[in-house]
């Protein structure tokens, strides 16, 4: 029996992250159905029971424990610099473990049990102080695993191109020593040529996020009832907004998105779908349906929903329109054509919403904040979408089919690497 590591860092409030977690398991359930699954988790302590919860009946077999040196404080410099020094020493001690068992003592390391360790942490750019040392402490824990001597798999990763010259070295360093690299869309790849990493295998699979299965229809009827709110019927325009956007001020950004809602109303003479990607959007819902006119047509989910009902409450959408990446992924996995909001990370905007699901007309890149600018051009592109809404979803349903069947291999690596002899 396959023993499989998943050092995850993914927090259970985003339920992009937590799509993507549940899809590997999808992956491995469908090629190693007996493999036993270790997930070392940087939020163990907070969310255990929350993410035992979200993971439950995906796949037996699988058991939460607490990252070694990688764990979530309430303080984020707090938790940097203890991650940075505990991980430092684990390393250190990883080191001098590998050294004195190539002179052939018999010593074991934390990793000993597993046949094969995933990272599937690399979906992010290091374009901020604090995102640089995110991608820093990424690298940190891959480089652990690789001085075990086991064999590492960087998972269905997003590499945008670092900025950092000492990012880039690290990545050059450390990347170049793992197993294999699997990627969820091409550009990526280019981004990996560039910055000189290319000695493992690279292969274009797909989003782990796409292997999420939505709620079923009787499980939303169950949250409808629990939040005392009817089904949305007729056309319905889902929104998935997002708190602090980063090129508007809040209260800015839920006028914009309330005008929108608006202009949904009068225009389309649809109903509009509020519903949070993170808790930390949760907020922004509110303060949107509170912002708009016809507030008796828009229906708003405040709570804090597992990814599955997400994905579930997306689906009732006609057409959808966010800047958070992953409720594109949610929706357009469905065959419901979107408009994304690019504000972050566009390698995997462009690459997956754009090429990969054949939404490149549709994706909005924003720098700065012109409310009037904003509005006119995502209005444009509703009015658009709209008209061709029926030919989208048709193309998105052939789209998301061949994505998950690439995005599928992922699990047909695996089950390869933990099948061959191990590494050396």
């Amino acid at each position: 029996m396959a023993n499989i590591l998943v050092t995850n860092t993914a927090p259970a409030y985003n339920r992009g992250s937590m799509g993507r977690m549940i899809g590997l398991l999808a992956c491995l359930h469908e090629n190693l159905p007996d493999a036993h699954v270790t997930i070392w988790h940087r939020f163990y302590k907070k969310e255990n029971d929350l993410l035992s919860d979200q993971i439950a009946g995906i796949k037996s077999g699988v058991e939460l424990k607490a990252h070694p040196w990688y764990s979530e404080y309430n303080n984020r410099p707090l938790t940097a610099f203890a991650a940075a020094a505990r991980g430092g020493i684990s390393v250190l001690g990883s080191l001098l473990n590998r050294g004195l068992r190539r002179l052939g003592l018999p010593l074991k390391t934390k990793y000993q049990p597993y046949d094969l360790i995933i990272d599937s942490n690399y979906v992010e750019n290091d374009h901020s102080f604090s995102a640089r040392i995110a991608v820093c402490l990424n690298l940190l824990n891959t480089l652990d695993g690789i001085l075990s001597g086991k064999k590492v798999m960087i998972c269905s990763a997003t590499i945008p191109p670092f900025k950092s010259r000492f990012v880039k070295l690290l990545a050059r360093t450390v990347l170049n020593r793992v197993t294999i690299i699997t990627l969820r869309e091409n550009i990526s790849q280019d981004n990996l040529r560039a910055m000189g990493i290319n000695k493992p295998p690279i292969i274009i699979t797909g989003d782990l996020a796409l292997m999420l299965l939505p709620a079923s229809r009787a499980q939303l009827d169950i949250l409808l009832a629990q939040e005392n709110l009817p089904r949305p019927s007729g056309p319905i325009v889902g929104i998935t907004p997002a708190s602090e956007p980063g090129f508007a001020k809040n209260e800015d950004y839920a006028q914009l998105m309330a005008m929108i809602s608006d202009y949904i109303v009068e225009e389309l003479h649809a109903s509009v779908l509020l519903v949070a990607n993170t808790s930390y959007d949760a907020p922004m819902v509110t303060l949107i349906k509170q912002s708009v006119k016809h507030s008796e047509k828009v229906t708003a989910f405040p709570g804090f929903y597992t990814a599955q009902e997400v994905k579930g409450i997306i689906g009732m959408s006609s057409i959808f329109i966010s800047p958070r990446f992953h409720a594109l992924v949610a929706a357009s996995s469905q065959g419901i054509p979107c408009v994304g909001i690019v504000t972050y990370n566009p390698t995997k905007f462009d690459g997956i919403i754009g090429r990969m699901m054949g939404l490149e007309d549709y994706l909005i890149s924003v720098d700065s904040f012109d409310r009037d600018d904003m509005l006119n051009k995502i209005e444009t592109k509703i009015k658009i979408l709209w008209g061709n809404r029926e030919t989208v979803s048709k193309a998105l349903l052939q789209k998301a089919g061949t994505a998950r069947a690439n995005t599928l291999l992922n699990g047909e690596l695996i089950k390869q690497l933990v099948s061959a002899e191990p590494d050396k």
